[in-house]
């Protein structure tokens, strides 16, 4: 196995064109995104050339030093979305080796959260020397392998009704185009955290502002749908295109709309021009375990994707970051 520490953009996105269950989360526009967050220092992707001929690349983001700058914090990818090895041919077990490479000198944690569509690998069980963890989640996924008639059929009666009652109300749906759209749905962002409980992370607005820079160039990948009541943006969601997966990563709405089932609406028009385009699946995205939220999902017919959220931590580092807090702790007792 050949590792490669400086993987070009051109051979990321080789592998990214290449492998068949790679995301818009494994391609360098999603890392391109994350390096306007204030907590990310730069893309940090790794790859390697396996004995079979296979190239495989790790798409990962290195997150700022946090007050240590000799450690690498790295996450794959960003935001707890989809990461984890992406290929242009078949894995062997070298994938163990390339692991504990990655997660050798120098790194104090890596995170990667497994692709609901990717095969499995041995990812970062097989490392040694620190501390691993795994967190079980899920997905919930519409396989788009029918007209959309059908797969509106399937809607629950509820849902069905939302979206006929909306239409009723003049409810319209369209692609965000202009900066000013982008605008009024981060207005609604931020109307949605005010309502939201126990929120974990927040984006700012250079972080939408650059994904509308690069939606204006990849309108194929990049699309922020909004409905519209009366001329006024009511709500909207961000959808991910590539690889023939259609992922719904943020959505926001101003709450004086709800009474027109603008959320009904959004997802049925999504996945209704996702079947046009030809693409295969619509992720509804994981749920941070909101039985709500997952119930709302479910009733669009969709089928639950189990995937893992792998946590690796260096023991040294761990050990004197515990020392650390210790001492910390000691002398704000003593003063």
């Amino acid at each position: 196995m050949r590792f490669i520490h400086d993987v070009s953009d051109d051979r990321w996105w080789d592998v990214a064109n290449a492998c068949s269950y790679a995301t818009f989360f494994h391609t360098p526009l999603w890392a391109d995104i994350a390096t306007a967050a204030e907590d990310v220092s730069g893309a940090d992707p790794v790859a390697a050339e396996l004995s079979n001929g296979t190239t495989v690349v790790l798409p990962m983001v290195r997150l700022s030093p946090g007050g240590n700058r000799v450690f690498r914090r790295l996450r794959s990818s960003y935001a707890g979305c989809y990461g984890g090895l992406i290929a242009d041919g078949p894995l062997t077990e070298e994938v163990t080796e390339f692991y504990d490479r990655v997660c050798g000198w120098r790194t104090a944690e890596c995170k990667v959260v497994e692709s609901p569509l990717a095969p499995e690998e041995p990812g970062l069980d097989a490392l040694n020397g620190g501390t691993v963890s795994t967190e079980e989640d899920f997905t919930q996924i519409l396989p788009l392998d029918r007209p959309f008639d059908e797969l509106y059929d399937d809607f629950s009666k509820d849902r069905r009704y939302g979206v006929r009652k909306s239409k009723e109300a003049g409810v319209s749906v369209r692609g965000a185009t202009t900066l000013d759209d982008y605008r009024t749905y981060y207005g609604a962002y931020q109307a949605s955290i005010e309502r939201w409980d126990d929120v974990s992370k927040t984006y700012s607005w250079e972080f939408f502002e650059r994904i509308h820079e690069l939606a204006t160039e990849r309108p194929e990948s990049i699309k922020l749908w909004v409905t519209e009541v009366d001329g006024e943006i009511a709500s909207g969601a961000l959808v991910f295109y590539w690889n023939g997966h259609a992922v719904n990563w943020h959505a926001a709405a101003y709450a004086d709309y709800f009474s027109k089932y603008i959320n009904d609406r959004i997802h049925a028009d999504i996945i209704e021009d996702a079947v046009e385009r030809g693409t295969e699946y619509y992720d509804f995205n994981p749920s941070g375990g909101i039985e709500g939220v997952v119930k709302f999902k479910s009733e669009f017919g969709p089928e639950k994707r189990p995937i893992r959220r792998w946590s690796y931590h260096d023991a040294t580092f761990t050990a004197a970051q515990r020392l650390r807090d210790s001492i910390q702790t000691l002398t704000s007792v003593v003063e």
